[in-house]
């Protein structure tokens, strides 16, 4: 017998997840397999049969997730269940160069920051814009995403020339889940 005990049919998974598989046999269990799609992702010989699947390498989208289990006498047996990857990564050539904003009538130095989608996001509806200091990050902005690819533009106005500025840009999906930051820095 075999189930894999944490995953539902149709949950969506992100990142690395765990996954956790009961298999037993009369004869006893030799080896128990854990499959991504048609290909042998790791193997374990004693129980916990507890694996990390790294859904990062995956595309987002469809996927069936199988564990086959092996008996003392080769006999096999199989669970498997379709699960939807749907993975956050961090957006493309993002940048952060201090300039003097000439628009106005008075001088002022801005940082501006440009970012473009990645390709391989399928769920961003907007992006957030962090400054880093001192170990935290404060939320400075937020970018809805455009219905095309396209290179973003976001000024930080009225900074000081005397510090530098750590950026984070962050795609962020339904539920406000966050993925992967770029990293950005403005001297």
């Amino acid at each position: 017998a075999v189930a894999i005990d944490n995953l539902a049919e149709g949950q969506t998974i992100y990142g690395t997840v765990p996954v956790e598989v009961t298999a037993s046999d009369d004869e006893g269990v030799t080896r128990v397999e854990l499959y991504t799609d048609q290909f042998l992702s790791q193997a374990l010989t004693a129980p916990p049969y507890s694996f990390l699947l790294d859904t990062t390498l995956l595309v987002n989208g469809n996927h069936t997730v199988r564990a086959v289990v092996t008996d003392t006498i080769q006999q096999t047996a199989s669970a498997e269940v379709a699960v939807v990857a749907d993975n956050i990564f961090a957006p493309s050539n993002f940048k952060a160069v201090r300039s003097i904003n000439r628009s106005l009538l008075l001088r002022e130095y801005v940082n501006l920051l440009t970012w473009a989608d990645n390709s391989r996001n399928t769920s961003v509806v907007k992006y957030w814009i962090y400054r880093v200091s001192g170990g935290s990050r404060v939320l400075l902005g937020e970018v809805a995403k455009s219905p095309t690819n396209t290179t973003y533009r976001w000024l930080h106005r009225r900074i000081s020339t005397a510090e530098t500025y750590v950026y984070e840009v962050v795609g962020v999906g339904a539920l406000d889940r966050e993925g992967v930051p770029a990293t950005a820095t403005a001297r």
